[in-house]
């Protein structure tokens, strides 16, 4: 185990950036791990919003 499983299953995001960095980091995770899903999730959301004419948030 690596220290990225460690928190897979704590799927908190916490703004873009963070949410591209877990993106990154959890890109090995097979199956997808919650971690990963929750920051596209996330992702997917946020540029729903920024396309709809809502500010970003961070």
């Amino acid at each position: 185990m690596n220290w990225i499983n460690d928190y897979c299953e704590d799927s908190y995001v916490d703004g873009v950036r963070r949410a591209q960095g877990i993106v990154k980091l959890h890109a090995t995770c097979t199956p997808p791990c919650p971690r990963i899903r929750g920051a596209a999730e996330y992702l997917e959301q946020m540029s729903t919003e920024t396309h709809a004419g809502r500010p970003e948030t961070q």
